[in-house]
């Protein structure tokens, strides 16, 4: 059986985009964002795609699709009322604070896709229609 192809997309200034990354593209990617320069990474895989954005080290958003038109939400459930500010994409956007992830959670979480194109079931996932 074939690997599933996977792409990593970069956005930010020095836009870049790697056919095939190995998982350790991924994951320096992913450390590397900063909300300035480097704001979004999106991890494809197949029809599937998974984007991460924001700072790595002051907050990140990540959703999924699953390539089944059904969006999902990594969240934090217990993080409390409020909302925090991130630039993703380039664009700065206000979100529930519950929407805002460590880079722990985002690593692994794009490891789970990375790995087997599925949700890492040991987080909370949020569905959006």
């Amino acid at each position: 059986m074939a690997e599933p192809r996977h792409a990593l997309e970069l956005g930010g200034d020095g836009m870049e985009d790697v056919e095939t990354p190995a998982w350790e593209d991924v994951a320096e990617a992913m450390k590397a964002l900063d909300g300035y320069d480097r704001t979004i990474l999106t991890l494809v895989r197949g029809l599937a795609h998974m984007a991460v954005g924001g700072d790595a080290g002051r907050g990140l958003v990540l959703y999924a699709d699953l390539g089944d038109e059904d969006f999902y939400n990594l969240i934090v459930p217990d993080a409390g009322a409020g909302s925090v500010e991130v630039v993703a994409g380039g664009q700065p956007g206000v979100f529930e604070a519950r929407q805002v992830v460590s880079e722990g959670q985002a690593l692994a979480a794009l490891k789970a896709f990375w790995e087997n194109g599925r949700l890492d079931q040991g987080q909370v996932w949020e569905r959006q229609y």
